[in-house]
């Protein structure tokens, strides 16, 4: 059990880390963009900063699927082993 965690949470740490570092990103990217929203406006740029805020959200979203997946894996680990030992 030991060993399945220490290799979950080194995953999970990595995970994690992205997805806190693709948030930062994404309010960046809104804070940005609300604070320039003239210029973004006059000079005809907003189709562009709209596909950057989806392809930035979809990065974001794949990172918080990837830490959903480690702690439903890690769950089903914890869950299951102790099972099969006490069989």
């Amino acid at each position: 059990m030991l060993l399945v965690s220490y290799f979950y949470e080194t995953r999970y740490k990595v995970a994690a880390r992205a997805t806190q570092d693709e948030g930062g990103h994404l309010a960046t990217l809104v804070e940005e963009t609300m604070l320039g929203i003239r210029i973004v406006r006059a000079y005809g740029q907003g189709r562009g900063r709209l596909a950057l805020f989806r392809a930035q959200a979809e990065r974001l979203r794949t990172a918080e699927l990837r830490v959903v997946r480690i702690m439903a894996a890690l769950s089903t680990a914890l869950l299951v082993l102790p099972e099969l030992v006490w069989r």
